[in-house]
Protein backbone atom coordinates (compact mmCIF):
# COMPACT_ATOMS: atom_id res chain seq x y z
CA UNK A 1 0.00 0.00 0.00
CA UNK A 2 1.00 3.82 -0.82
CA UNK A 3 0.18 4.54 2.81
CA UNK A 4 0.22 2.40 6.57
CA UNK A 5 -3.19 -0.06 6.70
CA UNK A 6 -3.81 1.71 10.09
CA UNK A 7 -3.15 5.23 9.37
CA UNK A 8 -7.31 5.15 8.41
CA UNK A 9 -7.72 3.77 11.69
CA UNK A 10 -6.34 6.56 13.08
CA UNK A 11 -8.25 9.25 10.79
CA UNK A 12 -11.24 7.83 11.87
CA UNK A 13 -10.44 7.10 15.84
CA UNK A 14 -14.46 7.89 16.91
CA UNK A 15 -15.45 5.56 14.93
CA UNK A 16 -12.90 2.75 15.36
CA UNK A 17 -13.36 3.62 19.62
CA UNK A 18 -17.20 3.06 18.61
CA UNK A 19 -16.35 0.03 16.48
CA UNK A 20 -14.14 -1.60 19.62
CA UNK A 21 -16.19 -0.82 22.35
CA UNK A 22 -19.27 -2.38 20.42
CA UNK A 23 -16.76 -5.67 19.70
CA UNK A 24 -15.44 -5.38 23.58
CA UNK A 25 -19.05 -5.59 24.96
CA UNK A 26 -20.12 -8.41 22.88
CA UNK A 27 -16.81 -10.64 23.86
CA UNK A 28 -17.53 -9.60 27.22
CA UNK A 29 -21.17 -10.91 27.81
CA UNK A 30 -20.31 -13.87 25.56
CA UNK A 31 -17.73 -15.14 28.70
CA UNK A 32 -19.10 -12.82 31.39
CA UNK A 33 -22.46 -14.98 31.05
CA UNK A 34 -21.30 -18.63 30.84
CA UNK A 35 -19.02 -17.84 33.41
CA UNK A 36 -21.34 -17.01 36.08
CA UNK A 37 -23.66 -20.57 34.83
CA UNK A 38 -20.92 -22.67 35.58
CA UNK A 39 -19.80 -20.63 38.83
CA UNK A 40 -24.02 -21.05 39.71
CA UNK A 41 -24.12 -24.72 38.67
CA UNK A 42 -20.94 -25.75 40.62
CA UNK A 43 -22.29 -24.00 43.60
CA UNK A 44 -25.75 -25.72 43.05
CA UNK A 45 -23.58 -29.22 42.89
CA UNK A 46 -21.75 -28.72 45.78
CA UNK A 47 -24.91 -27.44 47.98
CA UNK A 48 -27.10 -30.70 46.72
CA UNK A 49 -24.34 -33.28 46.90
CA UNK A 50 -24.47 -32.08 50.94
CA UNK A 51 -27.93 -32.57 51.48
CA UNK A 52 -28.88 -35.60 49.30
CA UNK A 53 -32.75 -36.56 50.35
CA UNK A 54 -32.59 -39.34 52.85
CA UNK A 55 -35.51 -41.74 54.11
CA UNK A 56 -35.34 -42.77 57.88
CA UNK A 57 -36.35 -46.16 57.96
CA UNK A 58 -38.26 -48.31 60.95
CA UNK A 59 -36.10 -51.01 62.38
CA UNK A 60 -38.69 -53.43 62.02
CA UNK A 61 -39.40 -52.87 58.77
CA UNK A 62 -39.82 -56.22 56.62
CA UNK A 63 -36.64 -57.25 54.68
CA UNK A 64 -38.66 -57.67 51.37
CA UNK A 65 -40.13 -54.22 52.06
CA UNK A 66 -37.18 -52.33 52.40
CA UNK A 67 -35.72 -54.50 48.81
CA UNK A 68 -38.93 -53.40 46.92
CA UNK A 69 -38.64 -50.02 48.02
CA UNK A 70 -35.13 -49.82 47.04
CA UNK A 71 -35.90 -50.86 43.54
CA UNK A 72 -38.47 -48.32 43.55
CA UNK A 73 -36.72 -45.17 44.03
CA UNK A 74 -33.73 -47.00 41.77
CA UNK A 75 -36.42 -46.18 38.59
CA UNK A 76 -37.30 -42.87 39.61
CA UNK A 77 -36.12 -40.78 36.96
CA UNK A 78 -33.16 -38.23 37.59
CA UNK A 79 -31.82 -41.00 40.46
CA UNK A 80 -28.56 -41.68 40.19
CA UNK A 81 -28.51 -44.76 42.63
CA UNK A 82 -29.81 -46.06 46.12
CA UNK A 83 -27.51 -46.44 49.54
CA UNK A 84 -29.22 -48.51 51.73
CA UNK A 85 -27.75 -48.11 55.24
CA UNK A 86 -28.14 -50.16 58.22
CA UNK A 87 -28.07 -49.11 61.84
CA UNK A 88 -24.79 -49.89 62.11
CA UNK A 89 -23.76 -47.69 59.08
CA UNK A 90 -26.13 -45.38 60.35
CA UNK A 91 -24.87 -44.75 63.57
CA UNK A 92 -21.05 -44.44 62.38
CA UNK A 93 -22.77 -41.84 59.62
CA UNK A 94 -24.52 -39.41 62.42
CA UNK A 95 -20.91 -39.84 64.26
CA UNK A 96 -18.84 -39.07 61.81
CA UNK A 97 -21.38 -35.75 61.29
CA UNK A 98 -21.45 -34.77 64.72
CA UNK A 99 -18.45 -36.52 67.16
CA UNK A 100 -18.60 -39.91 68.12
CA UNK A 101 -18.12 -38.27 71.58
CA UNK A 102 -21.17 -36.17 71.19
CA UNK A 103 -23.11 -39.13 70.22
CA UNK A 104 -22.26 -40.82 73.12
CA UNK A 105 -23.09 -38.39 75.52
CA UNK A 106 -26.41 -37.99 74.23
CA UNK A 107 -27.40 -41.99 75.34
CA UNK A 108 -27.92 -42.78 71.79
CA UNK A 109 -27.12 -46.56 71.07
CA UNK A 110 -26.72 -48.16 67.67
CA UNK A 111 -30.34 -49.78 68.07
CA UNK A 112 -31.80 -46.57 68.59
CA UNK A 113 -30.57 -45.76 65.01
CA UNK A 114 -33.47 -46.66 62.48
CA UNK A 115 -31.63 -47.56 58.91
CA UNK A 116 -31.15 -44.87 56.21
CA UNK A 117 -31.64 -44.58 52.19
CA UNK A 118 -29.85 -42.25 50.62
CA UNK A 119 -31.02 -41.05 47.73
CA UNK A 120 -28.49 -39.49 45.33
CA UNK A 121 -29.76 -37.51 42.22
CA UNK A 122 -28.03 -36.91 39.01
CA UNK A 123 -26.68 -34.01 39.14
CA UNK A 124 -27.03 -32.29 36.17
CA UNK A 125 -30.37 -33.53 35.32
CA UNK A 126 -33.62 -31.24 35.50
CA UNK A 127 -36.47 -32.23 37.32
CA UNK A 128 -34.85 -32.08 40.94
CA UNK A 129 -37.16 -30.73 42.16
CA UNK A 130 -39.67 -33.24 41.52
CA UNK A 131 -37.67 -35.88 42.67
CA UNK A 132 -37.41 -33.94 46.11
CA UNK A 133 -41.45 -34.12 46.12
CA UNK A 134 -41.26 -37.66 45.25
CA UNK A 135 -38.94 -38.21 48.40
CA UNK A 136 -40.62 -36.48 50.70
CA UNK A 137 -44.19 -38.18 49.88
CA UNK A 138 -42.60 -41.61 51.18
CA UNK A 139 -43.09 -40.35 54.65
CA UNK A 140 -46.52 -41.12 54.01
CA UNK A 141 -45.35 -44.65 54.14
CA UNK A 142 -45.91 -47.37 57.40
CA UNK A 143 -42.25 -48.24 57.15
CA UNK A 144 -40.71 -44.77 56.99
CA UNK A 145 -39.84 -42.87 59.88
CA UNK A 146 -38.77 -39.50 58.58
CA UNK A 147 -37.86 -38.36 55.50
CA UNK A 148 -34.78 -35.48 55.16
CA UNK A 149 -35.26 -33.82 51.60
CA UNK A 150 -33.36 -29.98 51.05
CA UNK A 151 -34.88 -26.40 51.26
CA UNK A 152 -36.96 -26.90 47.08
CA UNK A 153 -37.34 -22.92 47.42
CA UNK A 154 -33.68 -23.17 47.08
CA UNK A 155 -33.29 -25.09 44.47
CA UNK A 156 -36.24 -23.88 42.54
CA UNK A 157 -34.41 -20.21 42.81
CA UNK A 158 -31.43 -21.82 40.88
CA UNK A 159 -33.07 -23.53 38.78
CA UNK A 160 -35.05 -20.40 37.48
CA UNK A 161 -31.31 -18.73 37.88
CA UNK A 162 -30.04 -21.38 35.08
CA UNK A 163 -32.39 -21.25 32.94
CA UNK A 164 -31.98 -17.02 32.99
CA UNK A 165 -28.24 -17.03 32.99
CA UNK A 166 -29.24 -19.37 29.31
CA UNK A 167 -31.09 -17.39 28.13
CA UNK A 168 -28.40 -14.00 28.99
CA UNK A 169 -26.27 -16.81 27.17
CA UNK A 170 -28.73 -16.90 23.93
CA UNK A 171 -28.35 -12.85 24.23
CA UNK A 172 -25.14 -12.51 24.36
CA UNK A 173 -24.70 -14.92 21.44
CA UNK A 174 -26.49 -12.94 19.15
CA UNK A 175 -24.95 -9.55 20.08
CA UNK A 176 -21.65 -11.31 19.25
CA UNK A 177 -22.86 -11.76 15.66
CA UNK A 178 -24.09 -7.99 15.32
CA UNK A 179 -21.07 -7.16 16.85
CA UNK A 180 -18.72 -8.93 14.11
CA UNK A 181 -21.32 -7.48 11.68
CA UNK A 182 -20.38 -4.41 12.63
CA UNK A 183 -16.75 -4.48 12.30
CA UNK A 184 -16.49 -6.19 8.55
CA UNK A 185 -18.95 -3.35 7.54
CA UNK A 186 -16.22 -0.55 9.23
CA UNK A 187 -13.64 -2.42 7.68
CA UNK A 188 -15.32 -2.79 4.68
CA UNK A 189 -15.76 1.47 4.41
CA UNK A 190 -12.45 1.30 4.89
CA UNK A 191 -11.44 -0.50 2.26
CA UNK A 192 -13.66 1.59 -0.01
CA UNK A 193 -11.75 4.95 0.53
CA UNK A 194 -8.58 2.78 -0.38
CA UNK A 195 -10.08 2.52 -4.16
CA UNK A 196 -7.20 4.57 -5.77
CA UNK A 197 -4.70 2.58 -4.19
CA UNK A 198 -6.62 -1.09 -4.66
CA UNK A 199 -6.37 -0.19 -8.51
CA UNK A 200 -3.08 1.28 -8.57
CA UNK A 201 -1.69 -1.97 -7.24
CA UNK A 202 -3.93 -3.91 -9.61
CA UNK A 203 -1.88 -2.29 -12.42
CA UNK A 204 1.33 -3.53 -11.20
CA UNK A 205 -0.41 -7.09 -11.08
CA UNK A 206 -1.07 -7.31 -7.32
CA UNK A 207 -3.53 -10.42 -6.55
CA UNK A 208 -7.28 -9.87 -5.35
CA UNK A 209 -6.04 -11.81 -1.19
CA UNK A 210 -3.37 -9.45 -1.44
CA UNK A 211 -5.62 -6.77 -1.32
CA UNK A 212 -6.85 -7.95 1.52
CA UNK A 213 -4.15 -7.72 3.82
CA UNK A 214 -4.60 -3.94 5.17
CA UNK A 215 -7.79 -4.38 5.99
CA UNK A 216 -6.72 -7.84 7.64
CA UNK A 217 -3.84 -6.00 9.95
CA UNK A 218 -6.87 -3.69 10.74
CA UNK A 219 -9.02 -6.26 11.77
CA UNK A 220 -6.42 -7.97 13.84
CA UNK A 221 -5.63 -4.70 15.54
CA UNK A 222 -9.51 -3.89 16.46
CA UNK A 223 -9.81 -7.52 17.75
CA UNK A 224 -6.63 -7.01 19.66
CA UNK A 225 -7.66 -3.43 20.99
CA UNK A 226 -11.46 -5.23 21.93
CA UNK A 227 -9.75 -8.71 23.35
CA UNK A 228 -7.96 -6.24 25.99
CA UNK A 229 -10.74 -4.39 26.51
CA UNK A 230 -12.90 -7.27 27.22
CA UNK A 231 -10.64 -9.30 29.23
CA UNK A 232 -9.94 -6.32 31.52
CA UNK A 233 -13.83 -5.90 32.02
CA UNK A 234 -14.07 -9.31 32.74
CA UNK A 235 -11.25 -9.52 35.49
CA UNK A 236 -12.56 -6.77 36.96
CA UNK A 237 -16.36 -8.06 36.89
CA UNK A 238 -14.67 -11.34 38.30
CA UNK A 239 -13.51 -9.90 41.26
CA UNK A 240 -16.83 -7.95 42.12
CA UNK A 241 -18.64 -10.95 41.45
CA UNK A 242 -16.54 -12.76 44.18
CA UNK A 243 -17.26 -9.76 46.56
CA UNK A 244 -21.04 -9.84 45.70
CA UNK A 245 -22.21 -13.56 45.50
CA UNK A 246 -19.28 -15.29 48.06
CA UNK A 247 -20.71 -17.58 50.51
CA UNK A 248 -24.41 -16.57 48.51
CA UNK A 249 -26.24 -19.96 47.90
CA UNK A 250 -23.09 -21.86 48.07
CA UNK A 251 -21.48 -20.09 44.89
CA UNK A 252 -17.59 -19.97 45.77
CA UNK A 253 -15.38 -17.66 44.40
CA UNK A 254 -13.63 -17.83 40.82
CA UNK A 255 -9.69 -18.57 41.32
CA UNK A 256 -7.46 -16.02 40.21
CA UNK A 257 -6.15 -18.59 37.37
CA UNK A 258 -9.87 -19.16 36.71
CA UNK A 259 -10.21 -15.59 35.84
CA UNK A 260 -6.81 -15.10 34.09
CA UNK A 261 -7.93 -18.19 31.69
CA UNK A 262 -10.82 -16.65 30.43
CA UNK A 263 -9.50 -13.45 30.38
CA UNK A 264 -6.38 -14.97 27.87
CA UNK A 265 -9.05 -16.79 26.57
CA UNK A 266 -11.05 -13.71 25.24
CA UNK A 267 -8.16 -12.01 24.04
CA UNK A 268 -7.42 -14.98 21.64
CA UNK A 269 -11.18 -15.58 20.57
CA UNK A 270 -11.19 -11.26 19.92
CA UNK A 271 -7.88 -11.89 17.54
CA UNK A 272 -9.43 -14.86 15.73
CA UNK A 273 -12.68 -12.91 15.14
CA UNK A 274 -10.69 -9.87 13.92
CA UNK A 275 -8.64 -11.46 11.35
CA UNK A 276 -12.06 -13.06 10.42
CA UNK A 277 -13.56 -10.15 10.07
CA UNK A 278 -10.55 -8.16 8.37
CA UNK A 279 -10.53 -11.03 5.29
CA UNK A 280 -14.47 -10.66 4.86
CA UNK A 281 -13.93 -6.77 4.81
CA UNK A 282 -10.95 -6.38 3.24
CA UNK A 283 -12.56 -8.17 -0.28
CA UNK A 284 -11.65 -5.31 -2.84
CA UNK A 285 -14.82 -3.43 -3.60
CA UNK A 286 -15.73 -3.38 -7.63
CA UNK A 287 -16.59 -0.39 -9.41
CA UNK A 288 -19.92 1.35 -8.93
CA UNK A 289 -20.11 -0.15 -6.15
CA UNK A 290 -23.28 1.14 -3.53
CA UNK A 291 -21.89 1.49 -0.17
CA UNK A 292 -23.74 0.21 2.57
CA UNK A 293 -26.52 1.26 4.29
CA UNK A 294 -24.58 1.06 7.70
CA UNK A 295 -21.34 3.57 6.50
CA UNK A 296 -20.30 5.95 7.70
CA UNK A 297 -20.58 9.26 5.54
CA UNK A 298 -17.59 9.44 3.02
CA UNK A 299 -14.45 11.72 4.36
CA UNK A 300 -14.19 14.75 2.41
CA UNK A 301 -11.53 15.20 -0.81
Amino acid sequence: MLRSPLQLLSAHRAQTTAVVLVMAVALWLVAAVPAALIQLQTGADHWFEQFVPVVYIDPGADEQTLVTMVEEIDDWDGVAGVEHHDSSRAYERIGDVIGDDELASMGVTEAMVPELLIIEPVLWKPGQIELLARAEALEERQEVVAVDVPDARSLEWMDDARWMVAALGATALIALIAALAVVVNFLRMLSRRERREHHLLEVFGAKPRVLRFPALWRGLVVGASAGTAAAVGFVGWSLLLDRVVVGLAGIGAMSALDSALWAGALFVVALLLGAVAGWIGGQPPADGSKNSMLEWPKEKQ
